[in-house]
């Protein structure tokens, strides 16, 4: 765990210190010899993956990244890529939620103009 550990920290300030000269964005995903995960992303991990989620596409596009991500995971062969199918299909969900909310609420609003 010690090695990890160390392995770990120089890992993530060699990342940082890639972001810093290049200017890129830069997201590390670890996990420990545990299975416990640890991030680092310069800016954040977060805003690189959403970044990366969203490069190019339309709000209107979501429904052409769900086709094919079953294959995607089926033939994933990291970790990484396995997590980039489950951010994908959660960004596809919020979608999903967000239409229903907004149907939902015009079929109601729709029933108090005709009642």
């Amino acid at each position: 765990m010690v090695t990890f550990s160390k392995r770990r920290q120089g890992l993530c300030r060699k990342a940082q210190e890639y972001a810093n000269i290049t200017g890129s964005h830069v997201a590390v995903l670890v996990f420990s010899p545990t299975g416990k995960p640890f991030v680092h992303g310069s800016p954040s991990f977060e805003a690189v993956v959403e970044s990366y989620l969203n490069a190019g596409r339309r709000e209107n596009d979501t429904w052409e990244g769900f086709v094919g991500l079953e294959e995607k995971a089926a033939a994933a062969e990291s970790v990484e890529e396995l997590m980039v199918v489950k951010m994908m299909l959660e960004k596809i969900r919020e979608t999903v939620l967000k239409s229903l909310k907004d149907l939902e609420e015009e079929k109601f609003v729709e029933s108090l103009l005709s009642g």
